[in-house]
């Protein structure tokens, strides 16, 4: 148990104090992830929902299949998301381990990130869906309680990085500003970022990412209801990276790995009929495949 009260307390020490640094990074013994000091186009688009409000209750459950936080939020401010009553359920991991976050009562409004994630049955992943949130999710970056100067400014730049999406509900992104300056200090503020279409204020259509070469990064294709349809990585020679493909309830219908010079070298075969069955394959350089199916 010191064990963990220790690495609790470590990661609740890294939300804090590391937001210093451009890239904030998140460990615990599990689970360990880095963003962008700021928020950026991309992790807006792959958020389903985005507001700030207080918790009311907090119920544990056994959910997919693990022990989960059950969060209930009144909504003070909605970015993103439609939702018809001021009342909304977001779920996270009780272990942080597993990336969750340590909810708490309090009157203390936070910002919430949250993604849809798919229930898992009987060894079979449903077509149900739930709102999912965790410490990979920019949330202890966006707690006030306590902030620091270099955390309010955080704070405030994603607040204005929001508003400026909510006044404009449909347009072309072509570029990225928070302001007169990128919101990146390491890239000038003619860089081009991302280029798609925001409708309502969802992503539809495709969306491509750049590096900070103007390099193509990543596609991204979206459904019109602003759900991930398919997403393909590249790398800095142009080649592909990965590509995944989802079906209309999320889930992966398969997921594939290349190399560099664009052969493949893992493929996995989603679940998207529920029957419980996915599968592996590995692609050797001598053309021979070995399936693993689970």
């Amino acid at each position: 148990m010191a064990y963990w009260l220790k690495k609790i307390k470590a990661a609740h020490f890294i939300c804090l104090f590391l937001l210093q640094l451009f890239f904030l990074h998140v460990e615990s013994k599990a689970c360990s992830c880095s963003f962008d000091k700021y928020l950026t186009i991309d992790e807006y688009n792959e958020s389903a929902f985005i507001f700030t409000g207080r918790i009311i209750r907090i119920d544990t459950v056994m959910f997919a299949m693990d022990k989960y936080q059950k969060a209930f939020f009144v909504i003070d401010t909605l970015y993103k998301g439609n939702y018809k009553t001021d009342t909304i359920i977001v779920h996270t991991h009780v272990s942080q381990g597993m990336c969750g976050i340590r909810f708490g009562l309090s009157n203390e409004p936070r910002m919430i990130f949250a993604s849809y994630k798919n229930n898992f049955v009987n060894g079979k992943t449903t077509n149900e869906r739930f709102l999912y949130t965790g410490l990979c999710y920019r949330n202890c970056m966006s707690d006030t309680t306590g902030a620091l100067a270099t955390k309010k400014i955080i704070w405030e730049n994603n607040y204005k990085f929001l508003r400026q999406i909510q006044a404009n509900k449909n347009f072309t992104f072509d570029q990225y500003y928070l302001s007169t300056r990128s919101v990146f200090q390491r890239t000038p503020a003619d860089t081009l970022y991302a280029k798609g279409t925001i409708k309502d204020g969802t992503a539809v259509s495709v969306w491509y990412y750049y590096n900070s070469d103007k390099s193509l990064k990543k596609e991204t294709m979206f459904t019109p209801d602003g759900f991930i349809k398919e997403q393909t990585g590249y790398y800095p020679n142009g080649y592909i990276d990965y590509k995944i493909v989802y079906d209309q309830y999320g889930k992966e219908e398969s997921y594939i790995d290349y190399d560099e010079t664009g052969a493949i070298v893992k493929q996995e075969n989603g679940d998207p009929n529920s029957t419980g069955v996915r599968e592996k394959v590995y692609y050797k350089p001598t053309g021979n495949s070995i399936v693993v199916r689970y």
